[in-house]
């Protein structure tokens, strides 16, 4: 509690990404909302593997992209 009262509170989009990319073996560290060091860390690297540059944010287009690998996986 401590910590979402002072903080950010979790995102949902980044949860999903988060258990997106720890299904698909990139390792964002805890599936917990928060876009911390190691979940921006698996999103580029997801991005460089998968040509969508090398930006750290989750959007909707990087959610569709972790949902299809999936899907397929």
């Amino acid at each position: 509690y401590q910590m979402y009262a002072a903080g950010s509170l979790p995102d949902v989009e980044v949860r999903r990404a988060q258990l997106y990319l720890t299904y698909l073996g990139f390792a964002p560290g805890a599936v917990d909302g928060l876009h911390g060091k190691r979940s921006r860390s698996a999103v580029v690297t997801f991005r460089q593997q998968h040509g969508f540059g090398t930006g750290d944010r989750v959007d909707k287009a990087l959610l569709q992209a972790l949902r299809e690998r999936v899907a397929t996986h």
